[in-house]
């Protein structure tokens, strides 16, 4: 059942694991039959099962059947799976060459962070690291991710120069490939219909920037006399109501002192649609220094307007470096309003370069999974 088969390893109620397979199956044209996950925990309903994909449990797999595959691939790296890796690779070294792992941005940064601490990398409170994981990392070769962002730091981390990186990291939108190219078909053809407003999302998820920073953008921002051309959208949590009620006290002293005639919401997002809609209707997001790197490179896409990302932050280099994005970059929040007032990005031309990575990735990874 696993002979010359791509086996996908994780938790297949995370959506990120269904928008891998996802992205397999209608991105990268591969026969679901081609494809067999293995779970690493006992759920009965799971998204997967709409795709036909074989699925199972881990510990009821045999290792020896396993060994058969083709390549085996795993969500991240840590606690909760570097025991079946590691087990895998001590049953035979044939497992090193066609494991691939898809690394993300906040597993490096904690090893990096603990490396910087202790010299080297070790289990921590905090860097969901245990030893398993350290005997893992100090074999397997293969990462799924921009060489550019990520190998200075993982061989420094990793002490290892034998590395390999396929760029294939996020190849997915953010959401199912079906959802999402009916989704896009709305946005497709510009008209007053679907055109975005002249309007900015701070921030991309909840929580993400601090009220003194969203006070410090709205005055950057009144200073370049953005308002009332510009509306602001903010995402907040329900249960935090001290953050509305000091940002409403502030937007009425503009208003009612100042004679400041802005214009700021706060949307609530019920479900992935309504989440991307709104995105999709500002002509500018501003992203958080790492995280949210799916729904910039959706929006990016797309064309609907400007990501602005602040300089030397995880996010900027990716965008920058790993996708080669013209972003609107900012150092502070004076001149990041600066950058939305003056609208010198190519919107356009992103979407060409962040449709054309796309493609990139769909083609590197059609090379280490075909049959």
């Amino acid at each position: 059942m696993f002979t010359n088969k791509n086996i996908v390893v994780g938790d297949p109620s995370n959506s990120f694991t269904e928008l891998y397979v996802d992205m397999l199956i209608n991105k990268c044209d591969f026969n679901p039959n081609d494809i067999v996950f293995i779970s690493l925990k006992n759920i009965i309903e799971h998204p997967l099962k709409k795709y036909s994909v074989d699925t199972y449990l881990y510990n009821e797999c045999d290792v020896e059947g396993v060994s058969k595959c083709k390549t085996l691939t795993f969500i991240s790296i840590n606690k909760s799976n570097g025991f079946f890796i590691k087990k895998l690779f001590d049953y035979t070294d044939s497992f090193i060459d066609k494991t691939y792992i898809h690394l993300t941005d906040d597993e490096v940064a904690r090893w990096l962070s603990t490396t910087t601490e202790f010299g080297t990398l070790r289990p921590t409170k905090s860097n969901n690291v245990d030893e398993n994981v350290i005997d893992v990392l100090s074999k397997v070769k293969n990462f799924i991710a921009p060489e550019a962002y990520f190998k200075e730091k993982v061989e420094l981390i990793l002490k290892r120069d034998d590395l390999k990186f396929i760029d294939g990291r996020d190849a997915f939108k953010s959401l199912p490939s079906s959802l999402w190219d009916t989704f896009e078909t709305l946005y497709r053809d510009p008209t007053k219909y679907t055109a975005p407003e002249k309007s900015i999302f701070i921030g991309a998820k909840r929580g993400v920037f601090s009220l003194t920073e969203v006070v410090s953008i709205i005055k950057c921002l009144k200073k370049e006399k953005v308002f009332p051309n510009f509306k602001c959208l903010i995402f907040t949590y329900k249960k935090k109501r001290y953050f509305r009620v000091m940002l409403d006290l502030y937007l009425s002293y503009l208003r009612h002192v100042q004679g400041c005639n802005i214009d700021v919401s706060y949307p609530t997002a019920t479900n992935a649609i309504t989440y991307n809609a709104l995105i999709m209707s500002c002509s500018h997001l501003i992203i958080q220094g790492r995280g949210s790197m799916s729904t910039a490179r959706s929006y990016l896409s797309m064309g609907r307007g400007v990501v602005h990302v602040k300089e030397s932050s995880p996010n900027f280099f990716e965008l920058t470096d790993a996708e080669g994005i013209n972003i609107g970059r900012y150092n502070s929040f004076q001149n990041l309003a600066k950058n939305i007032k003056s609208e010198v990005v190519n919107v356009n031309r992103n979407k060409e370069i962040m449709l054309s990575r796309f493609e990139q990735k769909y083609n590197n990874l059609k090379e280490i999974y075909k049959c």
